[in-house]
């Protein structure tokens, strides 16, 4: 608290060392919001490309995701967020193809750093699976905005998705404004990497008729 500059009130301290729960957006990495960012099921009346993301992991897990998206639409949906730690490769690529059969994502995107690169050449050699690298660069200017869209209201997270949603509320800022590499941020990067490849922000807002004959 003395190298920190914090008082007893300070939100992280009282969130972080006292198990106190208390929001604090300006500590926090990522402005998600319960009330503002939350949904129950996607809109029926609209047809959705979706995009799907992994981390690998180990100890950190390797995390899923699934964003949708609407050509029409400004809102982003996460559908999906999973992450299990000691996968092996045949392993994951069981849950990518059954993540590929229930969603049908039109493209997906994995983390190649590292052994990932490796990992990501078997999934297509071995296994079939057409995995593209994840774009990693300017991180920081991306969540930015990401975070926009949640502030807008742009980005909507599925309300059944309680460990997404908890590394949101819970990852904060290092001295350095950055992430606090001791906190866990996989399925938070999984999200990030499947949202950079939406297109929700290119949406084409559909024409309005109030009746057949202006439509015609």
């Amino acid at each position: 608290m003395k190298r920190r500059g914090w008082t007893k009130d300070n939100p992280t301290y009282l969130r972080e060392w006292c198990g106190i729960w208390v929001e604090d957006l300006d500590a926090l990495v990522y402005k998600f919001k319960r009330e503002r960012n939350e949904y129950r099921v996607l809109p029926t009346d609209e047809s959705w490309n979706r995009i799907l993301a992994v981390d690998y992991g180990w100890h950190d897990k390797t995390a899923f995701a699934v964003v949708a998206y609407n050509d029409h639409l400004p809102v982003s949906y996460i559908e999906y967020s999973r992450g299990e730690s000691e996968l092996i490769p045949s392993q994951i690529a069981e849950m990518l193809q059954k993540l590929i059969k229930q969603y049908e994502p039109h493209k997906i995107v994995a983390d190649t750093g590292g052994l990932g690169k490796s990992i990501t050449e078997e999934m297509r050699i071995r296994y079939g699976i057409p995995i593209h690298a994840a774009e990693k660069k300017d991180k920081q200017t991306w969540i930015s905005l990401l975070n926009g869209a949640f502030i807008d209201g742009n980005l909507k997270v599925n309300e059944k998705l309680e460990d997404l949603k908890h590394q949101y509320l819970s990852l904060v800022k290092n001295e350095k404004g950055e992430e606090d590499q001791l906190m866990p941020n996989d399925l938070c990067d999984a999200v990030l990497y499947a949202w950079r490849e939406s297109r929700a922000h290119n949406f084409t807002e559909l024409p309005v008729y109030k009746t057949k004959e202006d439509k015609l």
